[in-house]
């Protein structure tokens, strides 16, 4: 791709994750199984640019955050990781591609965002501590706004959380057992080389069974899935074999941090950044126009 370098900002891993993101994650594991030539930027702030998520693509004038997009410029640049399969064998992976993530993402977010045990006790915290005031109260709830309309979306009948929790329960059975047939006793779903469906089962899969949530009944469930769990741990001996699984954070100082009162200086500067923001999304996606007299040069 010439001299000018491809960067990905992505957010920082924790518990033997690449990344604390899974949309990051896959991402991350895609470039690698292409041979990418990418440099990842880690952060632990979205709001640094005006994106508000991670990850960020970037390559010369070329800027995104939407998955496919990066994917399609990376194929156009012949950084494919199918071009091994059959016309058909494409075809099977996409569309079980596009299963996944209308069904085990969801279960994801729901496991990492909605579910209240796993957000107030861990999610919440750990995001409180990573990230630096107020970005870190302003963050996990608007996170976990977009997580419950990704669950709502699946989850039209009822608001009920016995109703959804086994919902997502059973989806996430029904995924487990998919997974473990389509991958057989092959180390990957398609032979011997990993493809982006792999990278997508990874993404999904690894935070489930790495992350310490206290509301774990899913993930003890995919544990028991011993082909599946060998996976993981396929992908993280062939491409992250340094990864540390200890936590950057304790407990203890997660909760310090997330009990310390937010000073009037710190919530007039969050109302005004959030204000902000939002003028200059909705100016940037032509939800308002200002006359050329007001215009901010975005």
């Amino acid at each position: 791709m010439g001299d000018i370098p491809i960067e990905l900002t992505v957010w920082e891993g924790d518990f033997g994750l690449p990344s604390m993101c899974s949309d990051c994650i896959y991402m991350m594991l895609y470039t690698k199984i292409a041979n990418v030539p990418v440099t990842y930027k880690y952060h632990k702030n979205p709001y640094w640019d005006v994106g508000e998520s991670f990850p960020i693509f970037q390559h010369g004038r070329i800027f995104t955050t939407n998955l496919q997009l990066m994917l399609g410029y990376l194929r156009i640049k012949r950084y494919g990781t199918e071009f091994g399969l059959s016309s058909k064998q494409c075809s099977q992976s996409y569309a079980f591609m596009n299963l996944l993530e209308n069904t085990l993402k969801p279960v994801v977010e729901y496991v990492w965002w909605v579910n209240r045990k796993n957000f107030d006790e861990f999610t919440r915290p750990w995001y409180t501590k990573a990230m630096p005031i107020p970005f870190n109260f302003v963050y996990p709830r608007h996170r976990r706004r977009k997580a419950e309309n990704i669950v709502a979306a699946i989850c039209t009948e009822t608001d009920s959380f016995e109703f959804i929790h086994s919902y997502m329960f059973n989806t996430a059975e029904k995924c487990f057992q998919a997974l473990k047939v389509r991958l057989g006793k092959a180390p990957y779903f398609y032979g011997g080389s990993p493809t982006s469906l792999d990278a997508m089962v990874y993404a999904y899969l690894a935070p489930l069974i790495k992350l310490p949530f206290p509301s774990n009944d899913i993930p003890r469930l995919l544990r028991t899935y011993t082909e599946l769990v060998d996976f993981v741990k396929r992908i993280d001996t062939e491409y992250y074999p340094d990864m540390k699984a200890d936590s950057k954070f304790t407990l203890e100082d997660q909760k310090a941090t997330e009990d310390q009162p937010l000073s009037f200086g710190a919530k007039l500067f969050t109302c005004i950044f959030v204000a902000s923001a939002m003028l200059i999304y909705a100016v940037t996606h032509k939800l308002i126009i200002l006359p050329n007299y007001l215009s901010i040069g975005v």
